[in-house]
């Protein structure tokens, strides 16, 4: 193969591996607070929510319309949220974002334990349903940020729609402000699950497009470039 052949080959080897790239994004659930739903503090705990993720501290067959760090209870502050739009992509990263904007300002050890969700408002966390517990620092009146990148493939890998996450405090008890606290807006909870992905979806087909149009017109134009030394070359050693 001449050099100008194999210039050519090159362009293109490197124009169709990029075009066949499954390209990784980010996305962000918004998980809002139970309470800041007309009527919700008094549902039926039976009844299955159909937005896409939840938090509330569950007391007293209720919702307590707040994200809170209860170190009493074990199945009080819990979350679901609908991860079905992951369905089989691979997790660079998964953050778990909130505002502690009440209660105590120290700092303590918070288990953080995976369960088996379905968005049923009364299927809270039990320790016969554990799927796995980490332990993370959280300070508070401030804003935390949660590694849970692991809790969140095991469900992915696990085929769930739903990502269940119970919060369980070690001393203090920290919670946010009630939706209604002026400046906060509804969602006075701030729970974010930020996450990097890469989808499940094969490479696409290569379709070039304007630039890919380009690389193989300067790859044409060098290799005829080559090619016209190549036989002036020729010629002149005739």
């Amino acid at each position: 193969m001449t050099s100008a052949m194999q210039l050519a080959a090159a362009c293109v080897v490197i124009l169709f591996a990029a075009a066949g790239q499954t390209r990784a994004g980010v996305v962000t659930f918004q998980v809002n607070d139970i309470g800041s739903f007309a009527g919700y503090a008094a549902l039926n705990t039976g009844q299955t929510y159909s937005g896409t993720g939840f938090v509330g501290m569950y007391s007293n067959n209720r919702f307590a319309h707040l994200l809170g760090v209860d170190a009493q209870y074990p199945s009080r502050t819990a979350m679901q949220i609908d991860i079905s739009a992951l369905a089989g992509s691979t997790i660079t990263s998964a953050l778990l974002t909130f505002d502690l904007l009440d209660g105590s300002s120290a700092t303590q050890n918070v288990t953080v334990t995976s369960f088996t969700a379905d968005g049923n408002l009364g299927y809270f966390w039990t320790p016969p349903d554990n799927l796995g517990s980490d332990l993370f620092s959280v300070n508070g009146r401030t804003s935390n940020a949660l590694d849970i990148t692991a809790f969140l493939q095991e469900r992915i890998d696990a085929g769930a729609d739903w990502l269940g996450l119970h919060l369980q405090g070690s001393s203090t008890y920290q919670w946010t402000w009630t939706h209604n606290e002026p400046g906060y807006g509804p969602d006075a909870a701030g729970v974010r699950l930020i996450v990097d992905y890469t989808p499940a979806s094969s490479p696409p087909a290569v379709v070039p497009e304007p630039s890919a149009f380009a690389i193989f017109g300067i790859a044409a134009l060098i290799a005829g470039i080559f090619a016209w030394r190549g036989r002036r070359e020729k010629n002149q050693a005739a």
